[in-house]
């Protein structure tokens, strides 16, 4: 495979009914396509991402064999309870939910991405649904794929939450969306 049809890509995101917050970071995404190719990870500038920082997983994936967090948001340390960066993401999910985990971030590094939305506890109010998205980006030359995951969290959501794993909840709803082949986009 030589690559995803980019046009697909942004079809299906048009499609997904994202919040606002998370139109923006895959149109983001999209522009960062050289091509139809999925962005390398050097395409990635923090810098540009400023305003999704605080609420954004990296993940360092290698499919099937393991994911690791390569950075975390300020929002998701909080909440999670723990800084983030460098531990195994699926050794967090515990031995129950472990392995689809790892068959999940497979398939997205191989080229899908997530959308999936997760009832929040409020430590005021009642429980919020909250949106995520998980994006990847092209293997490097080891292998390695970094994948991007954005909480659509916003400044309200988060001091009014309260202090638990939130984000290691079962998801309320999830769709996967598998990218189109380039060369199966030209036929």
């Amino acid at each position: 495979m030589t690559g995803f049809c980019r046009h697909a890509a942004a079809e299906s995101i048009a499609g997904l009914r994202l919040e606002a917050v998370n139109r923006t970071l895959a149109e983001h995404w999209l522009s960062l396509w050289p091509g139809d190719a999925l962005p390398p990870r050097t395409a990635l500038n923090p810098t540009r991402l400023k305003a999704f920082l605080p609420n954004i997983v990296l993940f360092d994936v290698v499919p099937d064999a393991r994911v690791r967090v390569r950075l975390s948001g300020t929002h998701v340390d909080e909440i999670m309870g723990m800084a983030l960066a460098g531990a195994d993401w699926i050794q967090l999910a515990g031995p129950e939910r472990a392995a689809t985990r790892l068959a999940m971030f497979g398939a997205i590094a191989r080229g899908a991405l997530l959308v999936d939305h997760r009832l929040a506890a409020m430590a005021v109010g009642d429980a919020d649904v909250l949106e995520e998205i998980i994006l990847p980006f092209a293997p490097d030359a080891d292998g390695v794929s970094l994948v991007l995951a954005h909480v659509n969290l916003s400044p309200a959501q988060y001091r009014r939450m309260a202090r638990v794993k939130n984000v290691l909840s079962e998801p309320l709803d999830h769709q996967v969306v598998r990218l189109a082949p380039a060369e199966a986009a030209a036929a």
